[in-house]
């Protein structure tokens, strides 16, 4: 199993809302193939680096994405559960706890069956490498670990309890 950090609150649009496209400048390497998982792994910090104006500009970056997909109404609903205000220029009023998104642990698995320039996905960015996620299973509990850059292999002791969360939600 390899793993991909991404910034929380991309990997929590993978989970939450949809977004089946993962934007890279560069081709999945061989050791991602067809059948094999791919850990989605939340980074440390919302935006990529500590602070609130950084959060806000993250989320809102999630959210301009989703707009673009016509998904507000979805957003409106998912949101509308948390605690925090933001107020988005095209959603309006927004509610969402900061601390509900998981940091520094592997969140759930995919499968990368392809990589293109043409995603038709309204997550894709053009120019970019689309990485096509297929088969999510978000993890009941998100396993703890240090994220990397690029893809990386998570270690036998992580990559077996994500693996049996896995098996479990299988059964």
């Amino acid at each position: 199993m390899m793993a991909l950090t991404l910034w929380p609150e991309w990997a929590w649009a993978v989970c939450q809302l949809g977004k089946d496209v993962e934007n890279r400048g560069w081709r999945p390497w061989g050791r991602l193939g067809k059948k094999s998982w791919l850990a989605i792994h939340a980074g440390a910090f919302i935006g990529g680096r500590p602070g609130k104006q950084v959060k806000r500009e993250g989320v809102c970056s999630v959210l301009d994405m989703a707009q673009r997909g016509g998904w507000s109404q979805h957003l409106t609903g998912q949101f509308g559960r948390f605690g925090s205000e933001l107020r988005h220029p095209e959603l309006g009023q927004v509610e969402l706890d900061w601390d509900t998104l998981a940091a520094s642990a592997i969140i759930a698995v995919v499968k990368v069956p392809r990589a293109s320039r043409a995603s038709a996905s309204p997550w894709a960015v053009p120019g970019e490498w689309h990485w096509e996620l297929e088969d999510l299973h978000v993890l009941a509990e998100p396993v703890d670990c240090p994220g990397r850059l690029g893809l990386w292999a998570p270690g036998d002791a992580i990559s077996e309890a994500v693996l049996a969360q896995l098996e479990q939600g299988q059964r």
